[in-house]
């Protein structure tokens, strides 16, 4: 195998040299390797000399002589010529130029042959740019540090990068922080709500019962006399009374609804069971309304047992208050995996809810039918409260007319426990 002609090879390592992706210098240093050498110091006298006298190290810097520069070290600086960045060299030399190479000059004269550092360099534009400096000493006997290589890496887009990275950290844990106060301030609020609600229902409830017996002592009164405007007025006030209680009972189970936790649960209840509960509960309505039910195999979830069946009892119950007089009601309850979740859905035949009013049902105390079919509006609010409480969602589907779908997701149980086969 035959060999380039030297003057190839030659041309080769000059192309080489000028077109490499980082800037490279080539640096004759030995006027200051003999000027050191003429101090006659060691390095400590010499560690020590420099320190105290400044204008030696520059006297050594003024002694580099700079041999060769690439592409990538002219257009680093802004220059188009060599000569024009040998020109300016002097100009850009600052404090911190000067102490790193009096670092140069202690670690070459204590006998390595390389340096490394980063540092910030300024251009002839008067950007500051952070770089990775490399000096490596070539082998020259006849003429120590004679030739030096530098070589520059750029190190500003990755300073800039870490200087983003971290201000985003910081703004990060801000963020953190400010959220674990405003979580705090909530749950204070929340909490002096839930005792102001069920302060305030809990003492409307006694002057309710005194207004229901005075009237009830009233309509006795009232009894067998010909009909009159006091007779109607205590008719009406009995029926706000009542109307009233019911909703002081509903405010009271919708404040007690949660309870606050007391460290990990460890949740394990049966759907079936609790669903059962709810059937049983509801056993007159459902006897009354002649409801088939349909119930698919149902897992076990990490709700509260009561949670869980007072959902159920109020899904099943609005399917029984709006059920359609047109066809036999008939109630599905079934559950399916849903990624992390379990999905359950209750889906009755009854008269539908319109798109507009599939979010509005979900408020307090928020009823589509005033007071032609019984009930206090707190029925779907408290489901939404639970569910949500433990992380899931509940929502409706319905096209308005045949039916709805209501939906709502719950962890499985602590053990994992999948759906039943």
């Amino acid at each position: 195998m035959s060999l380039p002609p030297q003057s190839m090879a030659a041309d080769n390592c000059e192309s080489l040299f000028e077109g490499a992706p980082v800037a490279i210098w080539e640096k004759d240093f030995f006027e200051v390797h003999e000027y050191l050498r003429s101090l006659g110091m060691d390095k400590s006298e010499l560690r020590a000399y420099l320190l105290a006298r400044p204008e030696a190290v520059m006297e050594c810097l003024r002694r580099v002589r700079v041999v060769s520069t690439n592409y990538k070290a002219r257009s680093y600086y802004g220059t188009n010529t060599e000569e024009q960045l040998i020109a300016m060299l002097p100009h850009l030399a600052d404090k911190s130029t000067e102490e790193t190479f009096r670092d140069e000059l202690l670690a070459f004269a204590g006998g390595r042959t390389s340096f490394d550092a980063e540092i910030e360099v300024r251009t002839l534009d008067g950007k500051h740019r952070l770089v990775r400096m490399s000096l490596s000493i070539l082998p020259t006997p006849e003429r120590p540090w004679s030739r030096v290589a530098v070589v520059f890496t750029d190190l500003s887009e990755r300073h800039e990068v870490e200087t983003s990275l971290r201000a985003s950290e910081w703004q990060l844990l801000d963020y953190a922080d400010t959220l674990q106060r405003t979580n705090e301030a909530l749950k204070r609020v929340n909490s002096d709500l839930e005792q102001f609600a069920y302060a305030a229902a809990h003492d409307l409830r006694e002057p309710l019962r005194t207004i229901a017996l005075c009237s009830q002592l009233l309509k006795r009164m009232q009894s067998g006399k010909p009909p009159s405007p006091a007779g109607t007025a205590v008719e009406f006030i009995l029926d706000s009374a009542e109307r009233m209680e019911a909703m002081v009972s509903g405010l009271l189970a919708f404040a007690q609804s949660i309870e606050p936790p007391e460290g990990p649960r460890t949740l394990r209840t049966d759907a079936r069971l609790a669903l059962q509960e709810a059937i049983n509960n509801l056993d007159l309505a459902v006897r009354e309304a002649r409801a088939e039910f349909e119930i698919c195999d149902l897992p076990v979830v990490a709700v509260l047992h009561t949670q869980l069946s007072q959902v159920f009892q109020n899904l099943i119950g609005n399917a029984i208050k709006y059920r359609s007089p047109d066809r036999p009601l008939r109630i599905i309850i079934s559950c399916e995996p849903d990624g992390d979740v379990l999905r359950f859905c209750v889906e009755d035949n009854g008269q539908g809810i319109r798109q507009e009013y599939q979010e509005k049902i979900f408020g307090i105390f928020k009823r589509l039918h005033g007071r032609q079919i019984q009930g206090n509006g707190i029925g779907l609010a408290l489901c939404r409260r639970i569910v949500e409480h433990d992380g899931g969602r509940i929502w409706v589907e319905s096209d308005g007319e045949s039916g709805s779908r209501f939906i709502f997701t719950v962890r499985p149980g602590n053990s994992g426990a999948q759906l039943r086969s």
